[in-house]
């Protein structure tokens, strides 16, 4: 198993990833509802387990991990590892490295995009002279 997928794994289960729930305890002012699905907060129980999104991967796996009655990743996790075999175990470490990697990469191209679009309204607002700039607009081919 990769050393980033340990890494990971051991992150959730000590309660150390980065989800808005984790930050805002640390007093950091944020949203805290799942960017994914209106369901709840973004705890890391809901962000690998818990998550319309998360359960749609897990259901791919046909492993029926998502019903186990726990309340945290850590109860989760360990509830899982008493009873799967090691190829299962292989699974969900994979599984939930690939769950985390989307979110974070959903995440960062929102954040990513947010900023592009206020960089260009921010040069649209800068513009001495709007009409200057479109002087020579091209449509389709055809100068304006």
């Amino acid at each position: 198993m990769p050393p980033k997928v340990k890494d990971l794994l051991w992150r959730a289960a000590a309660n150390c990833l980065q989800a808005t729930s984790q930050l805002r305890s640390k007093h950091v002012e944020i949203v805290d509802h799942c960017p994914l699905c209106p369901i709840g907060r973004e705890t890391i129980y809901h962000c690998l387990v818990n998550c319309s999104f998360a359960k749609a991967c897990w259901e791919q796996t046909k492993m029926d991990v998502v019903n186990v009655n726990v309340a945290t990743f850590l109860g989760w996790l360990d509830n899982l590892l008493q009873v799967l075999d090691v190829e299962q175990k292989k699974v969900i470490a994979m599984t939930c490295w690939a769950i985390w990697k989307t979110r974070r990469f959903a995440n960062s191209a929102a954040h990513y995009l947010a900023r592009v679009s206020y960089f260009v309204v921010d040069r649209v607002i800068r513009s001495n002279d709007i009409s200057s700039d479109f002087s020579d607009v091209i449509l389709n081919g055809c100068s304006y």
